[in-house]
Protein backbone atom coordinates (compact mmCIF):
# COMPACT_ATOMS: atom_id res chain seq x y z
CA UNK A 1 0.00 0.00 0.00
CA UNK A 2 1.58 3.22 -1.11
CA UNK A 3 1.87 5.64 1.86
CA UNK A 4 -0.26 8.73 2.29
CA UNK A 5 1.41 11.99 2.81
CA UNK A 6 -0.90 14.23 5.06
CA UNK A 7 -2.19 17.37 4.96
CA UNK A 8 -3.42 19.92 6.99
CA UNK A 9 -5.40 22.87 4.38
CA UNK A 10 -6.60 25.83 5.63
CA UNK A 11 -10.02 27.34 2.88
CA UNK A 12 -10.52 31.24 3.13
CA UNK A 13 -13.82 32.50 3.40
CA UNK A 14 -14.30 35.34 0.82
CA UNK A 15 -16.83 37.79 1.26
CA UNK A 16 -17.07 37.81 5.09
CA UNK A 17 -15.33 41.27 5.30
CA UNK A 18 -17.17 42.66 3.26
CA UNK A 19 -20.63 42.91 5.44
CA UNK A 20 -18.32 44.58 8.24
CA UNK A 21 -16.86 46.91 6.42
CA UNK A 22 -20.69 48.24 4.99
CA UNK A 23 -22.37 50.46 8.00
CA UNK A 24 -25.66 48.03 8.10
CA UNK A 25 -28.91 49.79 9.33
CA UNK A 26 -30.48 48.62 12.43
CA UNK A 27 -34.01 48.20 14.01
CA UNK A 28 -36.60 46.25 12.15
CA UNK A 29 -33.99 45.93 9.12
CA UNK A 30 -34.10 43.07 7.12
CA UNK A 31 -30.28 43.20 7.87
CA UNK A 32 -30.55 42.69 11.30
CA UNK A 33 -30.21 38.52 10.89
CA UNK A 34 -28.34 37.75 7.67
CA UNK A 35 -30.16 35.33 5.52
CA UNK A 36 -28.30 31.52 4.90
CA UNK A 37 -28.11 30.17 1.79
CA UNK A 38 -26.46 26.85 1.70
CA UNK A 39 -25.28 24.67 -1.32
CA UNK A 40 -22.30 22.93 -3.43
CA UNK A 41 -18.65 24.81 -2.54
CA UNK A 42 -18.68 24.87 -6.44
CA UNK A 43 -21.53 27.22 -6.54
CA UNK A 44 -20.80 28.97 -3.30
CA UNK A 45 -18.14 31.13 -5.47
CA UNK A 46 -20.89 31.89 -7.24
CA UNK A 47 -23.05 32.39 -4.67
CA UNK A 48 -20.56 34.99 -3.19
CA UNK A 49 -20.51 37.26 -6.15
CA UNK A 50 -24.14 37.63 -6.00
CA UNK A 51 -24.36 38.36 -2.44
CA UNK A 52 -21.75 40.75 -2.75
CA UNK A 53 -22.88 42.74 -5.35
CA UNK A 54 -26.26 42.69 -2.99
CA UNK A 55 -25.05 43.88 0.02
CA UNK A 56 -23.19 46.52 -1.94
CA UNK A 57 -25.99 48.02 -3.58
CA UNK A 58 -27.71 47.68 0.10
CA UNK A 59 -30.51 45.09 -0.73
CA UNK A 60 -30.26 42.14 1.00
CA UNK A 61 -27.63 40.80 3.17
CA UNK A 62 -27.12 37.23 2.81
CA UNK A 63 -24.45 34.84 3.76
CA UNK A 64 -23.17 31.42 2.27
CA UNK A 65 -22.43 28.29 3.38
CA UNK A 66 -20.77 25.79 1.70
CA UNK A 67 -22.17 22.58 3.85
CA UNK A 68 -22.17 20.40 0.04
CA UNK A 69 -25.02 19.75 -1.78
CA UNK A 70 -25.99 16.63 0.03
CA UNK A 71 -26.01 18.51 3.75
CA UNK A 72 -27.54 21.35 1.74
CA UNK A 73 -30.91 19.58 0.85
CA UNK A 74 -30.85 18.32 4.67
CA UNK A 75 -31.01 21.69 5.65
CA UNK A 76 -33.22 23.19 2.81
CA UNK A 77 -36.05 20.17 4.14
CA UNK A 78 -35.80 20.15 7.61
CA UNK A 79 -35.65 24.46 7.97
CA UNK A 80 -38.84 25.86 9.24
CA UNK A 81 -37.38 29.39 9.39
CA UNK A 82 -37.30 31.16 6.34
CA UNK A 83 -34.00 33.15 6.58
CA UNK A 84 -32.33 29.40 7.17
CA UNK A 85 -31.49 27.82 3.93
CA UNK A 86 -34.70 28.83 1.40
CA UNK A 87 -32.13 28.46 -0.97
CA UNK A 88 -29.97 25.63 -1.92
CA UNK A 89 -26.86 25.91 -4.90
CA UNK A 90 -26.71 22.73 -6.18
CA UNK A 91 -24.32 20.77 -7.76
CA UNK A 92 -26.54 17.92 -9.42
CA UNK A 93 -30.22 17.25 -9.33
CA UNK A 94 -32.18 16.27 -6.15
CA UNK A 95 -33.09 12.87 -5.83
CA UNK A 96 -36.59 11.72 -6.30
CA UNK A 97 -36.57 10.60 -2.67
CA UNK A 98 -34.82 13.75 -1.32
CA UNK A 99 -37.76 15.85 -2.93
CA UNK A 100 -40.68 12.95 -1.85
CA UNK A 101 -38.97 13.70 1.83
CA UNK A 102 -38.64 17.38 1.10
CA UNK A 103 -42.55 17.28 0.58
CA UNK A 104 -43.49 15.63 3.79
CA UNK A 105 -41.00 18.21 6.18
CA UNK A 106 -41.03 21.23 4.96
CA UNK A 107 -43.97 23.43 3.29
CA UNK A 108 -44.23 25.05 0.33
CA UNK A 109 -43.52 24.18 -3.62
CA UNK A 110 -40.20 23.19 -4.24
CA UNK A 111 -38.64 25.10 -7.33
CA UNK A 112 -35.87 24.49 -9.41
CA UNK A 113 -34.12 26.59 -11.96
CA UNK A 114 -31.07 25.88 -13.99
CA UNK A 115 -28.47 28.61 -14.11
CA UNK A 116 -25.95 27.52 -16.34
CA UNK A 117 -23.24 24.46 -16.61
CA UNK A 118 -19.83 23.24 -16.28
CA UNK A 119 -17.93 20.45 -15.83
CA UNK A 120 -15.64 17.83 -13.77
CA UNK A 121 -12.31 18.42 -14.66
CA UNK A 122 -9.53 15.66 -14.01
CA UNK A 123 -6.11 17.63 -13.44
CA UNK A 124 -2.65 16.30 -13.22
CA UNK A 125 0.51 18.50 -12.24
CA UNK A 126 0.99 21.28 -15.35
CA UNK A 127 4.73 20.26 -16.25
CA UNK A 128 3.84 16.23 -16.32
CA UNK A 129 3.56 14.04 -19.11
CA UNK A 130 -0.04 14.60 -20.43
CA UNK A 131 -2.40 11.63 -19.71
CA UNK A 132 -5.45 11.22 -22.30
CA UNK A 133 -8.10 9.29 -20.62
CA UNK A 134 -11.92 7.93 -21.87
CA UNK A 135 -14.06 7.40 -19.06
CA UNK A 136 -14.25 3.61 -20.04
CA UNK A 137 -10.21 4.03 -18.52
CA UNK A 138 -11.47 5.77 -15.55
CA UNK A 139 -13.79 2.75 -14.84
CA UNK A 140 -11.58 -0.09 -15.27
CA UNK A 141 -9.35 2.36 -13.17
CA UNK A 142 -11.38 3.29 -10.12
CA UNK A 143 -14.15 0.63 -9.88
CA UNK A 144 -13.66 -2.09 -6.95
CA UNK A 145 -14.54 -4.69 -9.12
CA UNK A 146 -14.26 -5.40 -12.87
CA UNK A 147 -15.20 -8.10 -15.62
CA UNK A 148 -12.37 -11.09 -15.17
CA UNK A 149 -12.10 -10.79 -18.96
CA UNK A 150 -14.12 -10.29 -22.17
CA UNK A 151 -14.87 -13.82 -22.38
CA UNK A 152 -15.88 -14.33 -18.18
CA UNK A 153 -18.23 -11.47 -16.93
CA UNK A 154 -17.50 -12.47 -13.31
CA UNK A 155 -16.62 -9.62 -11.54
CA UNK A 156 -13.73 -9.38 -9.67
CA UNK A 157 -11.31 -7.47 -7.11
CA UNK A 158 -9.40 -4.58 -9.07
CA UNK A 159 -6.21 -5.20 -9.13
CA UNK A 160 -4.64 -2.63 -11.40
CA UNK A 161 -1.93 -0.87 -10.43
CA UNK A 162 -0.74 1.00 -13.24
CA UNK A 163 -2.32 3.04 -16.04
CA UNK A 164 -0.80 0.80 -18.70
CA UNK A 165 -2.29 -2.47 -17.01
CA UNK A 166 -5.97 -0.88 -17.76
CA UNK A 167 -4.61 0.15 -21.76
CA UNK A 168 -1.12 -0.66 -22.92
CA UNK A 169 -1.14 2.64 -25.01
CA UNK A 170 -1.09 4.72 -21.79
CA UNK A 171 2.35 5.26 -19.33
CA UNK A 172 3.69 3.23 -16.75
CA UNK A 173 2.07 5.38 -14.49
CA UNK A 174 0.84 4.57 -10.82
CA UNK A 175 -2.86 5.22 -10.69
CA UNK A 176 -3.83 7.61 -7.83
CA UNK A 177 -6.93 9.75 -8.07
CA UNK A 178 -7.44 12.27 -5.21
CA UNK A 179 -11.19 13.56 -5.07
CA UNK A 180 -14.04 14.68 -3.35
CA UNK A 181 -15.86 12.57 -0.35
CA UNK A 182 -18.48 10.43 -0.72
CA UNK A 183 -20.71 13.70 1.04
CA UNK A 184 -20.08 16.00 -2.64
CA UNK A 185 -22.35 16.21 -5.50
CA UNK A 186 -19.33 16.34 -7.53
CA UNK A 187 -18.38 13.10 -6.14
CA UNK A 188 -21.91 11.65 -7.60
CA UNK A 189 -21.75 13.32 -10.85
CA UNK A 190 -18.54 11.76 -11.09
CA UNK A 191 -19.59 8.48 -10.64
CA UNK A 192 -22.69 9.33 -13.57
CA UNK A 193 -20.86 10.70 -16.18
CA UNK A 194 -17.28 8.89 -15.70
CA UNK A 195 -17.70 5.74 -13.69
CA UNK A 196 -21.14 4.92 -14.94
CA UNK A 197 -21.06 5.94 -19.18
CA UNK A 198 -17.58 4.42 -18.64
CA UNK A 199 -18.78 0.81 -17.60
CA UNK A 200 -21.56 1.13 -20.63
CA UNK A 201 -18.87 0.51 -22.94
CA UNK A 202 -17.13 -3.04 -21.63
CA UNK A 203 -19.99 -5.36 -23.16
CA UNK A 204 -20.02 -7.87 -19.91
CA UNK A 205 -21.19 -4.75 -18.21
CA UNK A 206 -23.54 -4.09 -21.05
CA UNK A 207 -24.97 -7.17 -20.37
CA UNK A 208 -24.91 -6.93 -16.44
CA UNK A 209 -27.01 -3.95 -16.63
CA UNK A 210 -29.75 -5.70 -19.32
CA UNK A 211 -29.85 -8.34 -17.04
CA UNK A 212 -29.66 -6.87 -13.16
CA UNK A 213 -29.90 -3.14 -13.43
CA UNK A 214 -29.33 -2.95 -9.63
CA UNK A 215 -26.33 -4.87 -9.72
CA UNK A 216 -24.93 -3.02 -12.18
CA UNK A 217 -25.90 0.52 -10.82
CA UNK A 218 -23.88 -0.84 -7.42
CA UNK A 219 -20.93 -1.96 -9.61
CA UNK A 220 -20.21 0.44 -11.70
CA UNK A 221 -20.62 3.15 -9.16
CA UNK A 222 -18.45 1.25 -5.93
CA UNK A 223 -14.71 2.97 -5.60
CA UNK A 224 -12.20 1.11 -4.82
CA UNK A 225 -10.89 1.16 -1.10
CA UNK A 226 -7.27 0.35 -1.44
CA UNK A 227 -5.97 3.99 -1.91
CA UNK A 228 -6.08 4.16 -5.39
CA UNK A 229 -8.85 6.76 -4.90
CA UNK A 230 -8.21 9.05 -1.97
CA UNK A 231 -10.22 11.56 -0.44
CA UNK A 232 -8.82 14.84 -0.54
CA UNK A 233 -11.82 17.25 0.95
CA UNK A 234 -14.31 19.12 -1.28
CA UNK A 235 -12.38 22.48 -1.84
CA UNK A 236 -10.20 22.88 -4.99
CA UNK A 237 -7.26 24.03 -2.33
CA UNK A 238 -6.94 20.87 -0.94
CA UNK A 239 -7.33 18.73 -3.66
CA UNK A 240 -4.60 20.92 -6.13
CA UNK A 241 -2.10 20.67 -3.00
CA UNK A 242 -2.85 16.93 -2.75
CA UNK A 243 -1.76 16.64 -6.65
CA UNK A 244 1.56 18.39 -5.77
CA UNK A 245 2.22 15.85 -3.03
CA UNK A 246 2.58 12.78 -5.59
CA UNK A 247 3.75 13.27 -8.85
CA UNK A 248 2.05 10.52 -10.81
CA UNK A 249 -1.40 11.53 -9.27
CA UNK A 250 -4.47 13.22 -10.87
CA UNK A 251 -7.55 14.73 -8.78
CA UNK A 252 -11.25 15.57 -9.91
CA UNK A 253 -12.37 18.83 -9.44
CA UNK A 254 -14.97 21.32 -10.93
CA UNK A 255 -14.12 23.13 -13.87
CA UNK A 256 -14.56 26.99 -12.11
CA UNK A 257 -12.73 25.73 -9.42
CA UNK A 258 -9.87 24.66 -11.76
CA UNK A 259 -9.29 28.59 -13.10
CA UNK A 260 -7.18 29.51 -10.01
CA UNK A 261 -5.02 26.90 -10.37
CA UNK A 262 -3.82 26.83 -13.93
CA UNK A 263 -0.26 27.83 -13.11
CA UNK A 264 0.33 24.36 -11.64
CA UNK A 265 -2.47 22.36 -12.70
CA UNK A 266 -3.83 21.63 -16.11
CA UNK A 267 -6.93 19.47 -17.55
CA UNK A 268 -6.85 15.80 -18.75
CA UNK A 269 -8.57 15.16 -22.22
CA UNK A 270 -11.78 12.74 -21.53
CA UNK A 271 -12.75 10.90 -24.69
CA UNK A 272 -10.66 13.37 -26.63
CA UNK A 273 -11.94 16.70 -25.17
CA UNK A 274 -10.75 18.90 -23.11
CA UNK A 275 -13.15 21.23 -20.52
CA UNK A 276 -13.60 24.52 -21.70
CA UNK A 277 -16.68 26.94 -22.60
CA UNK A 278 -17.37 25.44 -25.98
CA UNK A 279 -17.08 21.85 -25.37
CA UNK A 280 -19.04 22.24 -22.17
CA UNK A 281 -21.50 24.27 -23.56
CA UNK A 282 -22.39 22.20 -26.52
CA UNK A 283 -22.39 18.99 -24.34
CA UNK A 284 -19.92 17.71 -26.07
CA UNK A 285 -17.36 17.38 -23.08
CA UNK A 286 -18.22 13.43 -21.60
CA UNK A 287 -18.49 15.57 -17.62
CA UNK A 288 -20.81 18.20 -18.68
CA UNK A 289 -23.03 18.99 -15.37
CA UNK A 290 -26.09 21.21 -15.34
CA UNK A 291 -25.88 23.91 -11.93
CA UNK A 292 -29.36 24.62 -10.62
CA UNK A 293 -30.80 26.09 -7.56
CA UNK A 294 -33.88 24.97 -5.17
CA UNK A 295 -35.83 27.72 -3.36
CA UNK A 296 -38.95 27.16 -1.17
CA UNK A 297 -42.14 29.72 -2.69
CA UNK A 298 -43.46 30.00 1.06
CA UNK A 299 -40.09 31.04 1.84
CA UNK A 300 -39.47 33.43 -0.82
CA UNK A 301 -42.59 35.29 -0.30
CA UNK A 302 -41.45 35.92 3.42
CA UNK A 303 -38.17 36.44 3.14
CA UNK A 304 -37.10 39.75 0.45
CA UNK A 305 -33.73 39.14 0.52
CA UNK A 306 -33.70 35.32 -0.51
CA UNK A 307 -36.51 36.31 -3.58
CA UNK A 308 -33.88 39.05 -4.72
CA UNK A 309 -31.18 36.72 -4.50
CA UNK A 310 -32.85 34.68 -6.79
CA UNK A 311 -33.63 37.22 -9.42
CA UNK A 312 -30.09 38.54 -9.44
CA UNK A 313 -28.62 34.79 -9.72
CA UNK A 314 -31.33 34.31 -12.69
CA UNK A 315 -30.78 37.40 -14.51
CA UNK A 316 -29.10 37.77 -18.40
CA UNK A 317 -26.53 40.12 -16.35
CA UNK A 318 -25.73 37.32 -14.04
CA UNK A 319 -25.98 34.26 -16.29
CA UNK A 320 -26.31 35.30 -19.76
CA UNK A 321 -23.92 35.17 -22.58
CA UNK A 322 -22.12 38.30 -21.20
CA UNK A 323 -23.02 37.68 -17.46
CA UNK A 324 -20.77 38.74 -14.67
CA UNK A 325 -20.38 35.15 -13.47
CA UNK A 326 -19.19 33.72 -16.78
CA UNK A 327 -16.26 35.41 -15.63
CA UNK A 328 -16.28 33.38 -13.18
CA UNK A 329 -16.37 29.55 -14.50
CA UNK A 330 -19.95 29.70 -15.13
CA UNK A 331 -21.06 28.58 -18.85
CA UNK A 332 -24.37 30.01 -20.13
CA UNK A 333 -27.23 27.48 -21.43
CA UNK A 334 -27.04 28.18 -24.87
CA UNK A 335 -31.23 29.17 -25.79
Amino acid sequence: MRKIVSIVFSLMIVGSSVSQAIDLPSSDSVYDQPTRIVGAPTMEGFGHVVTDRLLSRREAHIITDAAGTAAGFTTFCQSQDPKIAPVILAARQMTAIEREDCALMRQGKIAQTEIGLTGIVIAEGLHRKRLALTTTHLFYALASRVPSDAKNCTLVPNTSKFWSDIDPSLPRREIAVFGPPDTSGTRKDFLELAMVEGAMNDPCMKALKAKTPLLFQTASQDIRNDDTWIDAGDNSHSIVAAIMTMPHAIGVLEYPNFFPHTDRVAAIPINGLEPNRKSISSGGYALTQVLRIYSNTDALKKNPDADRFIQEITSERAIGERGYLVGYGLVPIQK
